[in-house]
């Protein structure tokens, strides 16, 4: 657990510190880092939007590959396995983005428009245990129990006109 926090913030100071550099020294159209997250159960895997990209890096940041999305990604979320029990999972990773739902992927390169979710969604979390996730859109909260396959409102929060879950 230590290893994957230090892995994390080690992450996240690497991007915010390059920044704009990371980006323009691999050809990559270079802007602001909007979200970062490090797959938990494979650290070395690291994913990061910005500048209508989302970027994967297999080697913990040290080099990075860029899949246009064309939309803001404000967070990104990846399901966690244990490498001892699924060896060779497929994990998922979702994007909340601005104007296209949530964004789902199963190599971190190709991502599509998961069924149920348009709109503005600013923040996407994957439940522990597996096939739930969530997500926070201009309307409410979205739940998924089938892996972001299909979405329903699960609620809306108090207060006068659009709900904001971010």
């Amino acid at each position: 657990m230590m290893n994957s926090i230090i892995t994390r913030k080690l992450a996240a100071v690497i991007l915010l510190v390059l920044g704009y550099g990371l980006a323009a020294a691999q050809d990559i159209p270079s802007g602001i880092i909007q979200a970062i997250t490090v797959d938990e159960s494979n650290p070395q895997v690291v994913y990061a939007s910005g500048a209508g990209y989302i970027y994967k890096s297999t080697d913990a940041g040290q080099n990075w590959t860029g899949a246009l999305s064309l939309v803001t990604v404000w967070s990104i979320a990846i399901e966690r396995y244990d490498p001892a029990v699924s060896p060779a999972p497929t994990p998922i990773a979702y994007g909340a983005s601005q104007g296209n739902g949530v964004l789902r992927s199963t190599d971190g390169l190709q991502w599509s428009v998961t069924n149920g979710t348009s709109g503005v969604f600013g923040t996407v979390a994957v439940h522990p245990t597996g096939d739930t996730v969530y997500a926070g859109g201009e309307d409410g909260i979205y739940v998924s129990d089938d892996r972001g396959a299909n979405w329903s409102l699960l609620s809306t929060l108090p207060g006068e006109g659009n709900a904001r879950a971010w």
